[in-house]
């Protein structure tokens, strides 16, 4: 039936890799909104 498990378990963890790198950036951009507002005072969604 599955001829080559170790592909399927390469691409279920580039998944979860991808999917905390995803996660680190989300983390990154809110740091960077604090920053700006402890710099400028100004609150900035950098999301949009």
């Amino acid at each position: 039936m599955i001829k080559n498990n170790g592909i399927i378990n390469q691409a279920s963890q580039l998944l979860f890799i991808c999917k905390y790198l995803e996660r680190i950036g989300d983390h990154v951009t809110n740091i960077c909104e604090c920053i700006i507002y402890l710099v400028t005072g100004e609150n900035i969604d950098l999301n949009e």
